[in-house]
């Protein structure tokens, strides 16, 4: 049985959890596209029991391959407040018609009232391009130097910026527009949050079942 973690997603200005994103505890294989469907289609069912249980946005990190390869098997673990986040395999973009693929894939994502984040954007031709097709709902920046660029490419989508390790990152990313972040200095701030702390004990009364 495959484990999994949570790491919290915190409001920018206020350093609220305001949402989970769901991390394999385990290591992934993937060049094996069998495997990553199981892996993802399981990772979605730990991030549904999630949201059950803690009432927060739960984001679930899935490969453009799952999406496309198995719609059905996904569509029907999709409800609102679960994020699909997609993550980038630049070689899978060589056709046009994926795109298409994966654009149809995440409207029935959303007609079940999910959403959509497209994970590690960066300011390419490429992700540009796919932005204005998928139309996401939630960005999210691993490279503090490019959000600015990204924030002005996608107006008035949220931003949620990574790789938060201190104070000054954190405030930094507010100053530069990100609306939410997260990394291991977030991690650190969680636990000092009452709503963080009430999760802990519904993630601690999953594990005990």
């Amino acid at each position: 049985m495959r484990r999994y973690r949570v790491q919290p997603i915190l409001d920018a200005a206020t350093l609220e959890v305001t949402a989970l994103e769901v991390l394999s505890a385990g290591p992934l294989v993937f060049g094996d596209e069998a495997e990553m469907i199981k892996v993802d289609v399981a990772a979605l069912e730990y991030a549904v029991g999630l949201l059950e249980r803690t009432g927060l946005r739960i984001h679930c990190n899935m490969e453009y391959s799952t999406l496309v390869r198995v719609p059905r098997l996904i569509r029907e673990r999709i409800r609102p407040g679960i994020v699909i986040e997609l993550v980038e395999r630049h070689e899978i973009f060589e056709k046009s018609e994926v795109h298409t693929w994966i654009a149809e894939a995440a409207t029935k994502i959303r007609s079940r009232g999910g959403s959509i984040a497209m994970d590690d954007v960066t300011p390419t031709t490429l992700e540009r391009e796919l932005i204005k097709t998928l139309r996401p709902d939630i960005i999210k920046v691993e490279n503090r130097d490019a959000l600015a660029e990204i924030r002005n490419a996608v107006k008035g989508t949220p931003i949620i910026a990574e790789r938060i390790e201190t104070g000054r990152h954190a405030e930094l990313a507010r100053k530069l527009g990100a609306r939410e972040i997260q990394g291991f200095w977030c991690d650190r701030q969680a636990p000092a949050h009452a709503r963080y702390q009430e999760t802990e004990i519904s993630l601690v009364a999953a594990a005990l079942e």
